[in-house]
């Protein structure tokens, strides 16, 4: 045992982290093998085990680092094909850092407006239990039309509708009919290329077209359309193992998908730096949105359009912050906005909300955008809170969870 300060060896540990995580491929991959060393369980048999204090995760990493040193130092770097990312798909170009964005593509159809949509309840899970909570008041809501949803669900998401639920359950995605609870398995985890045992990762991020006819969603492959009918799977892009794809989300026409793209690191602290790229279902026209991100820092995340379409939410963050034990020690984190017209930004990205900084080693403040775009949920780890877009009206919920999809109604 030690008496030194808690706060500066975890301090110290993070630099030495930092350093090194970028040799060993990457935030996703390291922190990928990180969570597996912890909670690896044997395939399609798995339980839902909470998520290691910050601490915890240091010393499993330090372990890990430890190990994988030995093996880079051998030649079998792990995850070595991740380091590369390269775009095969003729179809597609990769923009080039610090160039300009290519001019505007005219949508093939006109826009089609989606219809003004409320605040329906929120999905919430936590230790394997899922129920329904009042947006406003944070009470449990029991409603015929609310879905029991099974121990082990993971991910799910409604469409745009608010009338068909697909659940991400023990890594396969399913469709849930909200009136009988009735499910069918569109797609197992081998056919999406989803992790199956481990809960919760971003690798299993789907998103529902405007339609309801399709769902995006983004894996160790690439990026990938499902036919919600047949169960076809189409590929928008392949990266073949590159692992630099994720989070969808489709444009109100239908007409594009945003994505992050895990851009090759940058600088020596741990973290791929992540922008924000369009791209048209069938795989044509791939650009930035946002452009390479600030160095050392994590980059943009999670977008999310607005359903009505005048801007893409998103996580964003400044340079990492190394100001002693004491200080503020970590990333900047804000909640985004890009105003749009078309598919086209109308000005520079604004800071909305200031989600303060963070470790984000195990865990990182996240957001679910309302269905009527005018507020978020935000989930910090320290209780849910959900707050107007403008900075108002900022109302704690009284529950600690992990969100998971917002009904809408229309």
């Amino acid at each position: 045992m030690t008496d030194r300060d808690p706060d500066a060896l975890a301090v110290e540990l993070a630099r030495g982290l930092r350093e090194r995580a970028a040799d060993v491929g990457g935030e996703d991959a390291f922190l990928r093998q990180v969570l597996r060393t912890a909670v690896s369980k044997p395939q399609r048999s798995r339980a839902r085990l909470p998520m290691p204090s910050r601490r915890t995760m240091l010393v499993l990493a330090a372990g890990l680092l430890a190990a994988t040193a030995v093996v880079a130092a051998v030649g079998g770097r792990p995850d070595a094909d991740r380091a590369t990312l390269p775009f095969a798909t003729p179809a597609m170009s990769s923009p080039t850092p610090g160039a300009p964005s290519p001019t505007p593509l005219p949508s093939p159809t006109p826009a089609v407006p989606f219809p003004a949509l409320r605040n329906g309840p929120i999905l919430l899970v936590d230790a394997g239990r899922t129920w329904w909570i009042d947006p406003t008041t944070g009470a449990t809501v029991n409603s015929p039309e609310l879905p029991r949803l099974p121990i082990g669900t993971d991910t799910a998401a409604w469409s745009r509708d608010g009338r068909q639920l697909a659940i991400v359950v023990k890594g396969d995605l399913e469709l849930v009919d909200p009136v009988t609870g009735d499910r069918r398995v569109l797609g197992t985890c081998l056919d999406l290329g989803w992790i199956c045992e481990i809960d919760g990762e971003r690798r299993g991020a789907f998103a529902w077209s405007p339609d309801g006819g399709t769902i995006a969603f983004s894996s160790e492959r690439g990026l990938y359309v499902i036919d919600v009918g047949t169960g076809g799977i189409t590929a928008v892009i392949d990266d073949h193992g590159a692992a630099s794809t994720w989070s969808p989300s489709w444009s109100p026409d239908g007409q594009w998908i945003a994505f992050e793209y895990d851009a090759p690191s940058q600088g020596k602290y741990i973290g791929a730096l992540r922008e924000i790229q369009l791209i048209q279902p069938d795989g044509s026209h791939r650009r930035s949105l946002t452009g390479p991100p600030v160095p050392e820092s994590i980059g943009f995340a999670l977008p999310v359009w607005s359903t009505d379409g005048t801007r893409i939410v998103y996580l964003g963050s400044d340079a990492w912050k190394d100001t002693g034990p004491r200080g503020a020690t970590g990333w900047t984190l804000s909640v985004m906005a890009l105003n749009l017209a078309g598919e086209t930004p109308t000005g520079a990205p604004v800071k909305l909300i200031d989600l303060g900084t963070h470790f984000c080693l195990g865990f990182c403040p996240s957001f679910t955008l309302a269905p009527d775009a005018a507020s978020v949920l935000i989930d910090s780890g320290d209780g849910l809170v959900i707050e107007r877009l403008d900075g108002t009206d900022r109302r704690a919920l009284g529950v600690n969870a992990r969100p998971m999809a917002w009904r809408p109604v229309s």
